[in-house]
């Protein structure tokens, strides 16, 4: 990874930054009118230890503001499912419901949450800005939170266009798509050891009344 040096007289703060994704998005307006976002599509598997190798799953995946989120996947014939109720992580396989503390962490459910620019202090807390670095072939602001490891939850905002282009070395974030006036994006890449995961979304709809219970650790 090449790092860039430029005089510090030219470089955007943190909330410059963050601004010109809002604006990149859409525009604070149009953002703070989308309370719950509902997206449905494919998880392409391409990992080389796993059985099989090469597996593609739908899913459909719910966000609300301020944190909450649910993503469902029908996988061997059955279903699977992670949720974050804004303070606890858990998911069900078949009938065994789990703790689970990375489907709260700030990736997956902040990508998705149609607000998640407006609240990106809960997610990523203490942000600096760091520098601007080459990522997949473009310059990037970086804005790195000072409790977590840089190298998976720095954030990656395209210089050119603002966008958001990553978090960590591992994942990707691709294929901006207008939706409601807000562009969203429509191809999330995981890199993982062997492969990667590949989100791929084919349909939104947002403002869809999502009850808080949704989102809660089912009862055994």
């Amino acid at each position: 990874m090449i790092i860039v040096l430029i005089a510090e007289e030219h470089l955007p703060s943190k909330e410059e930054i963050i601004e010109k994704y809002i604006i990149a998005l859409g525009g604070r307006a149009k953002i703070e009118k989308l309370e719950t976002r509902t997206c449905s599509g494919f998880l392409v598997k391409d990992v080389s230890w796993e059985i099989p190798p090469y597996d593609v799953v739908p899913f459909i995946a719910m966000a609300k503001t301020p944190n909450k989120f649910l993503i469902k996947y029908a996988e061997d014939g059955a279903e699977r499912r992670s949720g974050f109720d804004g303070e606890n992580g858990w998911k069900q396989i078949a009938n065994e419901i789990i703790p689970d503390k990375h489907i709260g962490r700030p990736k997956l459910s902040w990508i998705f949450n149609p607000q998640h620019i407006l609240h990106i202090d809960k997610f990523f807390t203490n942000l600096k800005f760091s520098g601007i670095q080459f990522i997949y072939e473009k310059q990037a602001y970086v804005l790195q939170p000072q409790n977590l490891p840089k190298e998976y939850y720095s954030l990656y905002f395209d210089v050119e266009t603002g966008l958001l282009l990553g978090i960590g070395y591992h994942w990707r974030i691709l294929d901006y798509k207008e939706v409601d006036g807000v562009l969203t994006p429509c191809r999330i890449i995981e890199g993982r050891k062997g492969g990667s995961y590949t989100y791929l979304i084919k349909e939104f709809q947002h403002n869809k009344l999502i009850n808080d219970s949704f989102f809660l650790k089912p009862k055994k």
